[in-house]
């Protein structure tokens, strides 16, 4: 999930207009969208009351934390832990990684250094295989079965996409010479969607592949924007996020249904629930929650009175914080405080199907039930 996801992109036209080198300049917008914050630290010990767990982290640093299996994975340069709703730690992996980024799907958890030319497929703390790449990767995708992609530049073309076994195998290989990679997704069916970005008229062409012929489904063009986020459905249809627009394409290569998003200042977003939710900043300096179904209908916005930060969501609950205190978004309700937090914050997440609530601070993490 991004956030300020329009001040990212006018930085990048911004740097354009300015003519620096364009393909360090993708290069660098596409490690910027999937990084994110990335300098992590792991648990320490954990105090515990009936609805409230409570852990010491290093201080100064900042998490990526995501769900895995019910508990919550903690991720950092010197490798990842997976925490309990108590605040316990399940099990610990060290691995020293510059600037990690890290995948899950199903059972499967992908930790690449995004800075570097290394991947880790793991099962649970179990290492299932490793890949070595001969340039720096720039983002991944990964499905269910373990298969997974690695976008990587390439000499003579605009990049390159390579997708494994769970094995660690190459199993097959794309070159992109029309455009910069943007964005992919490998479904659990080996199917596969790049976004190419064209610079000299701004084009975006989503490319989809059947990564076991070898050969392309479809393409599609869409002028004026740059997908940050492609998505398939488990109908096998695409959901494509820009700056701009939310657009649906289907498995034909057709346009089922675009969004305007422009005038939207978007702090975050996840398009790969039910529900597709973009959060942006409203006029009274407050957050508007958006929400569409996959089919590009609206749903009613949720009007914030405060502008929320660090915003998480799982299915249709959506929490974040404001000041001092942890809150949740319902429908009706606007915002609805839940507890008056003691400490900064630095990430918030659900997990345990959404259960329990982790909010980490500088030297601090808290676990909450949720109601």
């Amino acid at each position: 999930m991004m956030k300020n996801l329009m001040e990212k992109i006018k930085g990048f036209f911004k740097k354009l207009n300015e003519k620096v080198n364009t393909k360090r300049l993708l290069i660098a917008f596409v490690l910027t969208l999937a990084v994110g914050s990335i300098a992590l630290s792991l648990v320490d010990y954990a105090l515990k009351s009936e609805d409230t767990a409570v852990f010491t982290v290093s201080s100064g640093t900042e998490y990526q934390v995501m769900e895995y299996e019910n508990n919550v994975l903690m991720v950092n340069n010197e490798g990842m832990s997976l925490v309990d709703k108590r605040g316990e730690t399940l099990w610990n992996v060290p691995l020293p990684i510059t600037s990690p980024m890290v995948f899950i799907e199903g059972e499967y958890i992908l930790l690449i250094d995004a800075r570097g030319k290394t991947a880790h497929l793991y099962k649970g703390e179990k290492e299932v295989s490793f890949a070595l790449t001969e340039n720096e990767i720039l983002t991944a995708s990964l499905n269910k079965k373990g298969t997974f992609a690695l976008v990587t530049p390439e000499t003579g073309y605009k990049g390159k996409v390579a997708v494994y076994s769970k094995n660690g195998e190459e199993i097959f290989n794309w070159h992109s010479g029309e455009g910069y990679i943007s964005a992919i997704d490998l479904s659990d069916k080996n199917i596969l969607a790049v976004s190419q970005v064209r610079t000299d008229n701004l084009l975006s062409r989503v490319v989809e592949i059947n990564v076991r012929s070898g050969k392309e489904v479809f393409t599609f063009d869409k002028e004026d924007v740059i997908f940050a986020s492609l998505d398939f459905g488990e109908n096998g249809e695409i959901v494509a996020l820009s700056e701009k627009a939310l657009v649906g394409i289907s498995k034909s290569g057709k346009e089922r249904f675009s969004v305007d998003l422009r005038g939207m200042d978007i702090k975050y977003y996840d398009i790969k629930g039910e529900d597709i939710i973009i959060a942006s900043e409203g006029l009274l300096n407050n957050t508007v929650i958006n929400r569409y179904t996959r089919r590009g209908r609206e749903k009613k916005a949720l009007e914030c009175g405060e502008e929320l930060q660090n915003i998480t969501s799982f299915g249709n609950r959506i929490a974040g914080t404001y000041k001092d205190v942890l809150a949740f978004v319902k429908p009706g309700r606007k915002i609805v405080p839940y507890v008056n937090l003691t400490q900064d914050v630095k990430n918030v997440c659900f997990f345990n199907r959404g259960r329990n609530i982790l909010v980490v601070g500088s030297g601090r993490a808290a676990i909450y039930k949720t109601k």
